[in-house]
């Protein structure tokens, strides 16, 4: 089973079983996983993935919230959201993006989300 170990600053979100990603995602404790696009959740596990599994030893923040172009609000993103039935642990940092400000507060992300 393909392990992505991450032990720099990743910037974009991953996406369990897409791309470089296998089903199981490790970051040490030099590395982070925190993107920079408004409102992004920081690691998702998609619907339908067999067996995912993170251990966290760094930190996972989701995108920080934000007011778009049109003034419409982006919350912050979540840190992870597993939507099946899978394994995290953490010895590090979850944390959801914070939230946007434009004259209201606006929501900012959860830390961890399992959802089946």
């Amino acid at each position: 089973m393909h392990t992505k170990v991450i032990s720099g600053h990743v910037t974009t979100p991953a996406v369990l079983g897409q791309g470089d990603y296998g089903r199981q995602i490790t970051i040490t404790a030099s590395g982070s996983v925190t993107p920079t696009a408004a409102g992004a959740t920081a690691i998702l596990g998609p619907a339908g993935l067999a067996d995912p599994g993170i251990v966290n030893q760094g930190l996972v923040a989701g995108g920080a919230g934000t007011i778009d172009k049109d003034g419409k609000n982006v919350d912050g993103g979540a840190g992870i959201v597993l939507n099946t039935s899978g394994v995290a642990t953490s010895a590090g940092s979850i944390v959801g993006g914070s939230g946007a400000y434009g004259g209201l507060y606006y929501d900012s992300g959860t830390g961890a989300v399992a959802l089946k």
